[in-house]
Protein backbone atom coordinates (compact mmCIF):
# COMPACT_ATOMS: atom_id res chain seq x y z
CA UNK A 1 0.00 0.00 0.00
CA UNK A 2 2.87 2.38 0.83
CA UNK A 3 4.44 1.73 -2.58
CA UNK A 4 1.17 2.59 -4.33
CA UNK A 5 0.79 5.86 -2.43
CA UNK A 6 4.40 6.81 -3.16
CA UNK A 7 3.94 6.04 -6.86
CA UNK A 8 0.84 8.20 -7.03
CA UNK A 9 2.75 11.05 -5.32
CA UNK A 10 5.69 10.81 -7.75
CA UNK A 11 3.36 10.63 -10.73
CA UNK A 12 1.51 13.73 -9.57
CA UNK A 13 4.82 15.60 -9.34
CA UNK A 14 5.75 14.58 -12.87
CA UNK A 15 2.47 15.74 -14.36
CA UNK A 16 2.45 19.01 -12.42
CA UNK A 17 6.11 19.82 -12.99
CA UNK A 18 5.16 22.24 -15.74
CA UNK A 19 3.55 24.40 -13.07
CA UNK A 20 6.62 25.58 -11.13
CA UNK A 21 4.62 27.18 -8.33
CA UNK A 22 3.23 23.77 -7.34
CA UNK A 23 6.47 21.86 -6.95
CA UNK A 24 9.37 24.31 -6.60
CA UNK A 25 9.45 24.65 -2.84
CA UNK A 26 12.39 27.07 -2.99
CA UNK A 27 10.10 29.70 -4.46
CA UNK A 28 7.75 29.75 -1.47
CA UNK A 29 7.92 33.09 0.35
CA UNK A 30 6.40 33.90 3.72
CA UNK A 31 5.57 37.63 3.66
CA UNK A 32 5.77 37.76 7.45
CA UNK A 33 9.41 36.64 7.41
CA UNK A 34 10.77 38.89 4.67
CA UNK A 35 13.51 41.42 5.34
CA UNK A 36 11.16 44.26 4.40
CA UNK A 37 8.77 43.07 7.08
CA UNK A 38 11.46 43.74 9.70
CA UNK A 39 13.81 46.45 8.47
CA UNK A 40 12.42 49.96 8.67
CA UNK A 41 9.49 49.07 10.91
CA UNK A 42 8.81 50.76 14.28
CA UNK A 43 9.93 48.63 17.24
CA UNK A 44 11.66 46.20 14.90
CA UNK A 45 14.85 46.37 16.97
CA UNK A 46 13.18 45.08 20.14
CA UNK A 47 11.50 42.33 18.13
CA UNK A 48 14.82 41.37 16.56
CA UNK A 49 16.43 41.32 20.00
CA UNK A 50 13.90 38.70 21.06
CA UNK A 51 15.07 36.57 18.16
CA UNK A 52 18.70 36.99 19.21
CA UNK A 53 17.81 35.96 22.75
CA UNK A 54 16.17 32.84 21.32
CA UNK A 55 19.34 32.06 19.39
CA UNK A 56 21.37 32.57 22.56
CA UNK A 57 19.19 29.96 24.28
CA UNK A 58 19.79 27.48 21.46
CA UNK A 59 23.53 28.15 21.59
CA UNK A 60 23.56 27.71 25.35
CA UNK A 61 21.88 24.32 25.03
CA UNK A 62 24.65 23.16 22.70
CA UNK A 63 27.49 24.54 24.82
CA UNK A 64 26.35 23.31 28.21
CA UNK A 65 25.43 19.83 27.02
CA UNK A 66 28.75 19.28 25.27
CA UNK A 67 30.80 20.81 28.10
CA UNK A 68 29.14 18.86 30.89
CA UNK A 69 29.32 15.48 29.15
CA UNK A 70 32.91 16.06 27.98
CA UNK A 71 33.98 17.03 31.52
CA UNK A 72 34.07 14.86 34.62
CA UNK A 73 31.01 16.71 35.89
CA UNK A 74 28.59 14.13 34.56
CA UNK A 75 28.71 10.39 33.89
CA UNK A 76 26.91 9.81 30.61
CA UNK A 77 24.89 6.72 31.50
CA UNK A 78 21.36 8.01 31.01
CA UNK A 79 21.33 9.93 27.74
CA UNK A 80 21.53 9.15 24.05
CA UNK A 81 23.98 11.98 23.50
CA UNK A 82 27.36 11.54 21.85
CA UNK A 83 29.05 8.73 23.76
CA UNK A 84 32.41 9.56 22.17
CA UNK A 85 32.69 12.55 24.48
CA UNK A 86 33.03 10.24 27.49
CA UNK A 87 36.53 9.41 26.25
CA UNK A 88 37.17 12.97 25.07
CA UNK A 89 37.07 11.87 21.45
CA UNK A 90 36.49 15.29 19.92
CA UNK A 91 36.52 15.50 16.14
CA UNK A 92 35.67 18.63 14.21
CA UNK A 93 33.46 16.77 11.71
CA UNK A 94 31.23 15.50 14.52
CA UNK A 95 27.66 16.70 14.04
CA UNK A 96 27.42 18.01 17.59
CA UNK A 97 30.44 20.27 17.17
CA UNK A 98 29.27 21.31 13.74
CA UNK A 99 25.94 22.38 15.25
CA UNK A 100 27.78 24.38 17.91
CA UNK A 101 29.86 26.16 15.27
CA UNK A 102 26.73 27.06 13.32
CA UNK A 103 24.89 28.30 16.41
CA UNK A 104 27.75 30.61 17.39
CA UNK A 105 27.93 31.93 13.81
CA UNK A 106 24.17 32.52 13.74
CA UNK A 107 24.39 34.46 17.01
CA UNK A 108 27.14 36.66 15.56
CA UNK A 109 25.41 37.25 12.22
CA UNK A 110 22.02 37.97 13.82
CA UNK A 111 23.67 40.52 16.10
CA UNK A 112 25.45 42.16 13.17
CA UNK A 113 22.21 42.29 11.20
CA UNK A 114 20.58 43.98 14.17
CA UNK A 115 23.36 46.58 14.36
CA UNK A 116 23.77 47.28 10.65
CA UNK A 117 20.29 46.75 9.23
CA UNK A 118 17.54 46.75 11.85
CA UNK A 119 18.74 49.44 14.26
CA UNK A 120 19.22 52.27 11.69
CA UNK A 121 15.64 51.88 10.43
CA UNK A 122 13.82 51.77 13.76
CA UNK A 123 12.58 55.18 14.90
CA UNK A 124 11.99 53.74 18.38
CA UNK A 125 15.49 52.33 18.79
CA UNK A 126 17.01 52.82 22.25
CA UNK A 127 20.64 52.80 23.32
CA UNK A 128 19.84 49.88 25.61
CA UNK A 129 18.66 47.71 22.70
CA UNK A 130 21.63 48.65 20.53
CA UNK A 131 23.89 47.86 23.47
CA UNK A 132 22.32 44.39 23.66
CA UNK A 133 23.07 43.81 19.98
CA UNK A 134 26.72 44.62 20.62
CA UNK A 135 26.76 42.51 23.77
CA UNK A 136 25.51 39.39 21.99
CA UNK A 137 27.95 39.98 19.15
CA UNK A 138 30.68 40.04 21.77
CA UNK A 139 29.32 36.86 23.35
CA UNK A 140 29.56 35.09 19.98
CA UNK A 141 33.23 36.06 19.67
CA UNK A 142 33.86 35.12 23.31
CA UNK A 143 32.37 31.64 22.88
CA UNK A 144 34.21 31.13 19.61
CA UNK A 145 37.50 31.88 21.37
CA UNK A 146 36.72 29.72 24.39
CA UNK A 147 35.55 26.61 22.53
CA UNK A 148 37.61 26.60 19.34
CA UNK A 149 41.33 27.13 18.80
CA UNK A 150 40.50 28.69 15.43
CA UNK A 151 37.24 30.22 14.25
CA UNK A 152 36.30 32.83 11.60
CA UNK A 153 35.45 36.29 12.88
CA UNK A 154 33.31 37.09 9.84
CA UNK A 155 30.95 35.33 7.46
CA UNK A 156 32.89 33.11 5.03
CA UNK A 157 36.09 34.47 6.50
CA UNK A 158 39.37 32.71 7.12
CA UNK A 159 40.11 30.96 10.38
CA UNK A 160 41.37 33.22 13.16
CA UNK A 161 42.99 32.14 16.40
CA UNK A 162 41.35 32.47 19.81
CA UNK A 163 43.20 35.71 20.57
CA UNK A 164 41.63 37.39 17.53
CA UNK A 165 38.16 36.29 18.62
CA UNK A 166 38.74 37.50 22.17
CA UNK A 167 39.95 40.86 20.87
CA UNK A 168 36.80 41.17 18.75
CA UNK A 169 34.75 40.33 21.84
CA UNK A 170 36.48 43.10 23.78
CA UNK A 171 35.68 45.64 21.06
CA UNK A 172 32.02 44.58 21.04
CA UNK A 173 31.67 44.69 24.82
CA UNK A 174 33.25 48.15 24.93
CA UNK A 175 30.75 49.29 22.29
CA UNK A 176 27.95 47.97 24.49
CA UNK A 177 29.37 49.71 27.57
CA UNK A 178 29.61 53.03 25.72
CA UNK A 179 25.86 52.83 25.11
CA UNK A 180 24.75 51.38 28.45
CA UNK A 181 27.37 50.72 31.16
CA UNK A 182 25.81 47.62 32.72
CA UNK A 183 27.55 45.28 35.15
CA UNK A 184 27.02 42.25 32.92
CA UNK A 185 28.89 43.92 30.06
CA UNK A 186 31.84 44.68 32.34
CA UNK A 187 31.88 41.10 33.62
CA UNK A 188 31.86 39.74 30.07
CA UNK A 189 34.70 42.15 29.29
CA UNK A 190 36.64 40.88 32.31
CA UNK A 191 36.21 37.32 31.06
CA UNK A 192 37.56 38.23 27.62
CA UNK A 193 40.56 40.03 29.12
CA UNK A 194 41.19 37.05 31.42
CA UNK A 195 41.21 34.68 28.45
CA UNK A 196 43.81 36.90 26.78
CA UNK A 197 45.96 36.86 29.91
CA UNK A 198 45.51 40.62 30.44
CA UNK A 199 45.55 40.64 34.23
CA UNK A 200 45.35 44.39 34.76
CA UNK A 201 42.28 44.94 32.60
CA UNK A 202 40.63 41.72 33.77
CA UNK A 203 40.88 42.84 37.40
CA UNK A 204 39.78 46.39 36.58
CA UNK A 205 36.68 45.19 34.72
CA UNK A 206 35.91 42.70 37.50
CA UNK A 207 36.02 45.44 40.14
CA UNK A 208 33.79 47.65 38.02
CA UNK A 209 31.25 44.84 37.62
CA UNK A 210 31.20 44.19 41.36
CA UNK A 211 30.75 47.89 42.05
CA UNK A 212 27.77 48.09 39.69
CA UNK A 213 26.00 44.91 40.82
CA UNK A 214 27.44 42.88 43.68
CA UNK A 215 24.75 40.19 43.23
CA UNK A 216 24.84 39.91 39.43
CA UNK A 217 23.37 36.69 38.06
CA UNK A 218 22.84 36.70 34.30
CA UNK A 219 20.85 33.71 33.09
CA UNK A 220 19.86 32.39 29.68
CA UNK A 221 16.07 32.18 29.70
CA UNK A 222 13.94 29.47 28.12
CA UNK A 223 10.26 29.14 27.21
CA UNK A 224 8.94 25.75 28.23
CA UNK A 225 5.60 26.25 26.49
CA UNK A 226 6.60 27.82 23.18
CA UNK A 227 10.29 26.99 22.93
CA UNK A 228 13.11 26.85 22.94
CA UNK A 229 13.10 24.76 26.10
CA UNK A 230 16.19 23.77 28.03
CA UNK A 231 17.76 20.47 27.01
CA UNK A 232 19.94 20.02 30.09
CA UNK A 233 17.48 18.58 32.55
CA UNK A 234 19.69 15.47 32.63
CA UNK A 235 22.02 17.44 34.91
CA UNK A 236 19.88 16.88 38.00
CA UNK A 237 20.05 18.24 40.60
CA UNK A 238 22.00 21.20 39.19
CA UNK A 239 19.18 21.89 36.72
CA UNK A 240 15.61 20.84 37.23
CA UNK A 241 12.24 21.25 35.55
CA UNK A 242 10.10 23.99 37.13
CA UNK A 243 6.72 24.07 35.37
CA UNK A 244 5.04 24.04 31.98
CA UNK A 245 5.05 27.84 32.05
CA UNK A 246 8.66 28.31 33.14
CA UNK A 247 11.87 26.43 32.60
CA UNK A 248 14.90 26.95 34.79
CA UNK A 249 17.38 29.46 33.41
CA UNK A 250 21.01 28.58 32.75
CA UNK A 251 23.55 30.85 34.49
CA UNK A 252 25.97 32.35 31.99
CA UNK A 253 27.65 35.23 33.79
CA UNK A 254 27.78 35.35 37.60
CA UNK A 255 29.54 37.95 39.70
CA UNK A 256 31.34 35.09 41.46
CA UNK A 257 33.58 34.91 38.39
CA UNK A 258 34.83 38.43 39.07
CA UNK A 259 35.92 37.41 42.57
CA UNK A 260 37.80 34.41 41.19
CA UNK A 261 39.59 36.58 38.62
CA UNK A 262 40.65 39.04 41.32
CA UNK A 263 41.77 36.24 43.65
CA UNK A 264 43.89 34.60 40.97
CA UNK A 265 45.53 37.93 40.20
CA UNK A 266 46.26 38.52 43.89
CA UNK A 267 47.82 35.09 44.22
CA UNK A 268 49.99 35.72 41.16
CA UNK A 269 51.21 38.90 42.89
CA UNK A 270 51.91 36.94 46.12
CA UNK A 271 49.20 38.97 47.86
CA UNK A 272 47.99 36.12 50.08
CA UNK A 273 46.28 38.46 52.52
CA UNK A 274 44.30 40.15 49.79
CA UNK A 275 43.37 36.80 48.23
CA UNK A 276 42.10 35.56 51.60
CA UNK A 277 39.85 38.60 51.99
CA UNK A 278 38.49 38.25 48.45
CA UNK A 279 37.74 34.55 48.99
CA UNK A 280 35.92 35.31 52.23
CA UNK A 281 33.78 37.83 50.36
CA UNK A 282 33.12 35.19 47.72
CA UNK A 283 32.06 32.59 50.28
CA UNK A 284 29.70 35.10 51.86
CA UNK A 285 28.22 35.85 48.45
CA UNK A 286 27.68 32.17 47.66
CA UNK A 287 26.06 31.62 51.04
CA UNK A 288 23.60 34.41 50.33
CA UNK A 289 22.32 32.86 47.10
CA UNK A 290 18.78 31.40 47.26
CA UNK A 291 18.31 27.65 47.40
CA UNK A 292 15.57 25.31 46.29
CA UNK A 293 14.73 21.80 47.44
CA UNK A 294 13.83 19.36 44.69
CA UNK A 295 12.85 15.68 44.58
CA UNK A 296 14.30 13.93 41.55
CA UNK A 297 13.34 10.45 42.75
CA UNK A 298 10.74 10.19 40.00
CA UNK A 299 13.27 10.79 37.22
CA UNK A 300 14.06 7.08 36.84
CA UNK A 301 17.83 7.47 36.82
CA UNK A 302 20.04 4.41 36.76
CA UNK A 303 22.00 5.72 39.71
CA UNK A 304 19.36 7.18 42.00
CA UNK A 305 20.37 8.92 45.18
CA UNK A 306 17.36 8.58 47.51
CA UNK A 307 15.92 11.70 49.00
CA UNK A 308 15.64 15.31 48.03
CA UNK A 309 18.62 17.48 47.31
CA UNK A 310 19.31 21.09 48.10
CA UNK A 311 21.22 23.07 45.52
CA UNK A 312 22.34 26.65 44.96
CA UNK A 313 20.72 28.53 42.12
Amino acid sequence: MKKIIFSIFVTSLIFTSCDKSLVDFTEVTNPNLSEDNVVGQPNSASAWLTGIERQMALTSNEIVTISEIASDNYVNTSTFFNQALDNLTIEIQDNDFRDLQFDIARLREMSLFGINKVAPGDINLTDETLAEFNFYKGVAFLLAGEYFSEYPIENKGTLQNSAANFQSAIESFNDAISLSPQAVYHLALARAYYNLGDKINAVSSSNTAIGLDAMLLYEINFDQSNGPSSTIDFLDPKYSFLSNEQDQGTPFLKIEEAHFIITEAQLSDDDLGGAKITMKDLIALISSRPTRTIDDGVEGRTENDPGSRRCKL
